[in-house]
């Protein structure tokens, strides 16, 4: 990947990756680990003039979100790249990933927050949405919180699910 990535960067390369390729590799970099190579090749593809989309950067944080040890911190880098981003609106996977990562890492208010940010920009939270920050409020003891958003689900007309009842039980 580091050959690739200098050929990439390099003045004198013929190489036009398509957003697709670049796509593969960030996801690539990231699966392993490795964010600073991930955050080098961003810049990189965006000087070629490639841009980054809400899919680009909803596979990055999907990463965050599943990998074994906590990565809140990369994933509320890349929510604020996205937000920062020409062109690219967050939408609800992007705020539901960042939201698992931040449970992942015990961030409860952190997710809560950002739960409030996103219904701020006028984005319907769904099933999955609430029962992420749900998560987050039960992996910090916070069960008050936890059963009031399942109350605002209902209030919502947002059906709750098996996972939505498992997290309200735990």
């Amino acid at each position: 990947l580091s050959r690739l990535e200098v050929q990439l960067d390099s003045d004198h390369s013929n190489l036009n990756p398509s957003l697709s390729s670049y796509q593969t590799l960030l996801v690539s970099l990231a699966s392993k680990n490795e964010y600073a190579q991930m955050n080098t090749l961003l810049t990189s593809m965006r000087r070629r003039g490639v841009r980054p989309t809400v899919y680009t950067f909803n596979s990055l944080l999907k990463v965050c979100a599943t990998s074994k040890s906590p990565r809140w911190r990369e994933a509320l880098s890349l929510l604020s790249q996205c937000q920062r981003e020409p062109g690219v609106s967050p939408d609800v996977i992007t705020y539901t990933s960042t939201m698992r990562a931040l449970a992942k890492g015990k961030q409860a208010r952190k997710a809560l927050d950002l739960f409030r940010a996103m219904k701020d920009t006028g984005i319907k939270p769904d099933v999955f949405a609430y029962t992420t920050t749900m998560d987050a409020c039960a992996k910090t003891n916070n069960w008050k919180k936890a059963l009031q958003l399942l109350e605002e689900m209902k209030e919502n007309n947002v059906p709750p699910n098996e996972v939505t009842y498992g997290v309200a039980v735990n």
